[in-house]
This record gives structure tokens, sequence and C-alpha cells, in this order.
């Protein structure tokens, strides 16, 4: 329930704030700094995950060459 003292905020106050345009020399180089630091993301995002498929892989091959030696230790894979 809204009290008297809300109500008068509500009337005062604008619900959409009137946004002022911004120059092209303070927004250009905040936009190109927001750029970078997307890009910087991405590319740690791309690295981390290559990483990690890489282990899988190598985990899966370890997996499989041991349960391989284990049933029959006188032959590896490539023989």
């Amino acid at each position: 329930m809204a009290t008297k003292k809300s109500d008068e905020i509500m009337k005062t106050r604008p619900l959409v704030k009137k946004i002022t345009p911004v120059s092209t020399k303070i927004a250009a180089p905040l936009l190109a700094d927001i750029r970078n630091l997307v890009e910087a993301a991405r590319q740690h995002v791309a690295q981390t995950a290559n990483a990690a498929q890489s282990m899988l892989c190598w985990q899966v091959g370890q997996r499989i060459h041991r349960e391989v030696l284990q049933e029959n230790p006188q032959e590896s894979i490539l023989t």
C-alpha cells in the first residue's frame, strides 16, 4: 500500500530519465575500451575451453591405454 510520501515522490520524479547526448570525443574512447574488454574476455574463454578440451582428450586416451594394457599387458595399441 502506497504512502502519501511515496505518492508525492512519484508525482515529482519522471519515470524515464532524459538522456543527454555524449560528445564523440568522450564516447569513442569509452566504446573502444569496452570493445577491448569484451575481446579480452572472449579470448580468455576460448583459451580456457581449448585447455579443457585438450585435457579431456588426454584423459580419455590415458584411460583407454590403461584399459588395454590391463587386459593384455604384452601388447600395446600400436603393435
